[in-house]
């Protein structure tokens, strides 16, 4: 956690954001919505090092509870439940819909293949993401030793291995030792606390500058005009805010952000 000065006078304290925003709306008035994509998870500076087919087709199986050959949202239902999510019928076939480029319902192991070749930032390549990572999934956590674990057994090299226990870690906001699937979800999808819209629209209401309030967003990830955008919104239409999903379960992490 960073802590921040509140340009109004009160000192706040505020965790470190990393990326720009995507779809705004107010109580209200609609403001402005850019239309942005987010980047897909990579290895970064490990180009060179991918999951191999092996690798991936076992992490399918643990989906195809049944071995059926495929599987669809009623293994992904349970799959989720023990993570602690229970998105509606609606969610999962969304889910399921986003890769299934054969439209038949389900996923089949060329479908998650490719999923996990092309990763897309799509739901299923993150749940596919956390269960790889943590051997206890029904626990609903990643450690350091599930994620050294997994990419030993897969023969990931060694300094491959703890950039990625770096980069997972990292994600540990309250220094648990853990990183729990709405940590990642966050993280991956690119989303923001809803406290962070609250601030700008305080010290809005309290007439701080524009340029005070965009100085600090800048100093926690936000490009300039992302930053100037949401503050400009906010001005024009009140608070900003985006509808929760099946992960926030009652969480504060309501407004989506961009890379």
């Amino acid at each position: 956690m960073n802590r921040i000065a509140d340009i109004a006078g009160d000192a706040v304290e505020k965790q470190h954001l990393t990326t720009p925003v995507v779809e705004v709306s107010s109580h209200g008035d609609n403001g402005p919505s850019p239309n942005v994509t987010t980047a897909p998870m990579g290895t970064g500076q490990f180009p060179e090092y991918e999951e191999s087919e092996g690798t991936s087709f076992r992490l399918f199986k643990r989906f195809d509870m049944y071995h059926k050959g495929f599987f669809g949202h009623q293994e992904l239902k349970t799959i989720v439940k023990g993570l602690r999510l229970f998105p509606s019928l609606t969610d999962l076939k969304q889910i399921i819909r986003a890769v299934d480029t054969k439209q038949d319902g389900v996923i089949d192991p060329e479908e998650f293949l490719l999923m996990r070749r092309t990763r897309p930032m799509v739901d299923m390549l993150i749940i596919s993401e956390f269960i790889k990572f943590n051997s206890s999934f029904s626990r609903g956590n990643i450690t350091e030793a599930s994620i050294r674990d997994a990419l030993t057994a897969e023969g990931a090299p060694r300094d491959f291995i703890d950039h990625k226990v770096r980069e997972l870690m990292s994600l540990d906001y309250s220094a648990s030792g853990k990183v729990s699937f709405t940590e990642l979800y966050n993280a991956y999808m690119n989303r923001v606390p809803d406290e962070w819209l609250g601030w700008i629209y305080d010290n809005v209401q309290r007439n701080v500058g524009d340029h005070k309030i965009v100085s600090v967003l800048l100093e926690n990830g936000f490009t300039d005009q992302q930053a100037n955008d949401l503050v400009s919104a906010t001005r024009q239409h009140g608070r900003q805010t985006v509808d929760r999903n099946y992960v926030d379960m009652g969480r504060g992490w309501i407004y989506s952000m961009q890379r």
